[in-house]
C-alpha cells in the first residue's frame, strides 16, 4: 500500500500544472461555450414549442364522445347473489371538480 501512494506521488510530480493565467483562461472559455450552448439550446426549444403548439392550434378539433352501451341485459347482483335494480344505476359521465371529488370521502366518513 505504501508503494502504492509514493508511485502515485511521483507521477503526480511529472504532471504539468496549468498555470494561473491558463487556467482562469480556460475557465472563462468553458463559461463562455456554456453560455452560447444554453442560449443557441433556449432558442431552438422555443422555436420547436412555438411550432408545436402552431400545429396543435390549426389541426382540426374533435370533441371525444363516449359510446352508448346498452346495459339491459347485464344482471347485478349484490354480495349475497340478491338481484340489483340497474334502472336505479345511473351510467352518465359526470363532471368531477374538487366539491364533487371530495364529497364520497366526506359521505364515507360520516
Amino acid at each position: 500500500m505504501k508503494k502504492f501512494f509514493k508511485e502515485s506521488y511521483n507521477e503526480l510530480q511529472k504532471v504539468t500544472w496549468p498555470t494561473k493565467d491558463h487556467a482562469i483562461a480556460i475557465t472563462i472559455l468553458t463559461i463562455v461555450f456554456t453560455a452560447i450552448a444554453t442560449f443557441f439550446l433556449t432558442v431552438v426549444d422555443g422555436s420547436f414549442k412555438e411550432f408545436y403548439s402552431f400545429l396543435l392550434d390549426s389541426s382540426s378539433k374533435t370533441e371525444f364522445e363516449l359510446p352508448e352501451f346498452d346495459t339491459s341485459s347485464i344482471k347485478l347482483t349484490d354480495s349475497e347473489g340478491n338481484e340489483i335494480d340497474s334502472s336505479m344505476i345511473n351510467f352518465e359521465p359526470v363532471e368531477v371538480n374538487e366539491e364533487t371529488a371530495e364529497a364520497p370521502v366526506e359521505e364515507a366518513t360520516q
